[in-house]
């Protein structure tokens, strides 16, 4: 699915090959993570959001 404001779903390129995004239309950066060899792709609704999410989930990563 996407719109103007989100991109969410099943996607393919060039880059990732077959991935899941949910991101918000508005804002170019990214977190690309895998997990367990499927891609997804997240962001928030901007850079600062996007850094946040990032943020977090590098530190829950540094716990385990």
């Amino acid at each position: 699915m996407g719109n103007l404001k989100y991109g969410m779903g099943n996607f393919r390129n060039d880059i990732y090959g077959d991935y899941i995004r949910y991101t918000h239309a508005s804002c170019h950066s990214y977190v690309v993570m895998d997990i367990g060899g499927k891609i997804l792709v997240v962001n928030g609704a901007d850079n600062s959001e996007t850094k946040k999410i990032y943020d977090t989930l590098r530190e829950k990563c540094q716990m385990n």
